[in-house]
């Protein structure tokens, strides 16, 4: 019983350490959002030099757009990186000694410029950050949700309605028609409305069962972070409850070949 929730635990733990890590490094590589700093007189962080090849690419890229103008963006930028591949150490040294000098005035820069915040400034700047890393956690499970095939939550009575009615939007501007729709909503009669909630009802019961098909697989593939805790604690209940069944069964067992062998 014992070994059964911890493998739960460990397998929670691991989940939620691999989504934290991609979680923190996303959030680092954004940075703090520049109306924080604006809003809250915040000075500006310093930014990272360009890497060689990134400078490089910069660099290369306007001679290549003025020679290959039909070219997309991304077709021109492999074409500067084949031109990169191309150069030699020698030729690449020049980029990669100013990237050196640029990487050491910046680290000093940083230091300069968390030397410069106040207290209440770092603390506004950690808060921020949290937050951050909250929004881009559920953003990767909502992700890894569509990954797996999450089923689609049941449409409300109200977005039912919505749904039929959008037919006759015409120019109306979706804002608009929405607060229409809205207004529609109220006046409508208990009857209609009793239509729409019996179907939004139906549907609610099929996504329930889809859910509960689609959690049970999460569970046993692993992905319990995409799993609902209410649905884990059940599930961790009932195996625990079954390992006790099953070890009840063995003691009497056990006993009754004792008593047999006594006879």
């Amino acid at each position: 019983m014992q070994g059964l929730t911890q493998k739960f635990g460990t397998l929670m733990a691991c989940q939620r350490t691999f989504l934290a890590g991609r979680s923190v490094n996303l959030q680092q590589s954004a940075g703090l959002k520049r109306w924080v700093e604006e809003k809250h007189g915040i000075p500006a962080r310093p930014k990272k030099p360009q890497t060689p090849y990134l400078k490089y690419i910069n660099q290369l890229r306007p001679n290549l757009v003025k020679a290959n103008p039909n070219l997309k963006f991304t077709e021109i930028t492999k074409l500067a990186g084949a031109e990169w591949q191309k150069l030699s150490a020698t030729q690449r040294k020049p980029f990669e000694a100013n990237f050196s000098n640029e990487w050491a005035a910046y680290l000093q820069a940083v230091e300069n410029y968390k030397s410069s915040l106040t207290e209440e400034q770092k603390a506004l700047i950690e808060d921020v950050k949290e937050q951050e890393k909250k929004k881009l956690a559920k953003k990767e499970i909502r992700m890894q949700e569509r990954e797996n095939g999450k089923p689609k939550r049941y449409l409300t009575a109200f977005m039912l309605y919505s749904q039929e009615a959008s037919a006759n939007r015409g120019n109306i501007p979706r804002i608009d028609f929405q607060v229409k729709l809205g207004e529609q909503w109220r006046k409508l009669d208990a009857a209609t409305k009793d239509k729409y909630q019996k179907r939004s009802d139906e549907l609610r019961v099929e996504y329930l069962a889809s859910l509960k098909k689609w959690e049970d697989k999460m569970i046993r593939l692993g992905n319990l972070t995409l799993v609902r805790n209410d649905v884990l604690a059940d599930n961790q209940a009932k195996a625990v409850a079954s390992l006790k069944k099953k070890s009840v069964k063995h003691m009497m067992a056990k006993v009754m070949a004792t008593k047999a062998t006594k006879k």
